[in-house]
């Protein structure tokens, strides 16, 4: 099932059930998931919607671009396996980089940004730009303020 809600209400605007090969979902030609972002906001939603906030699994760079002209901003975490991921933040193009920090890729309106604290994180935002924010958080040590992008205190 596929579910578009309301991220601070939980309201479920819209939503379709997925039935395998007949999933009342228009093909475009650029993937499933692609299909069902598109169909899922396509209903009044898509040119007055200002943001959508996506999981790893539907958003892509690709779609965020065409939502983008669409005049709906996007993001959210990314699959470094995407057709159209920048090349320059891929995994094997990328030396390690320390713990807790992060680089940014700028792609045109796009922004992609890789956040490493345990582990590496790709995020995609036509909402951000290169963007950070100091946020406290409590350590064994006692308090501390960090600097990590928008994107991802967001």
């Amino acid at each position: 099932m596929w579910v578009l809600a309301d991220s601070q209400t939980s309201y479920i605007c819209r939503f379709l059930v997925y039935t395998r090969k007949d999933n009342n979902v228009p093909p475009s030609g650029k993937g499933l998931s692609y299909d069902v972002v598109f169909s899922l906001l396509g209903h009044g939603l898509l040119d007055r919607h200002p943001s959508s906030l996506l999981r790893q699994l539907y958003n892509s760079p690709t779609l965020s671009s065409d939502l983008l002209e669409r005049g709906t901003y996007s993001g959210g975490t990314v699959r470094t396996n995407r057709h159209g991921f920048p090349s320059e933040i891929k995994p094997p193009n990328l030396p390690t980089i320390p713990s807790i920090s992060f680089k940014f890729i700028g792609c045109g309106e796009l922004t992609v940004t890789q956040w490493h604290e345990k582990r590496d994180v790709y995020l995609s935002s036509t909402i951000h730009s290169n963007e950070t924010t100091v946020v406290g958080r409590q350590t064994r040590d006692g308090p501390e303020d960090l600097e990590l992008p928008q994107m991802v205190a967001d």
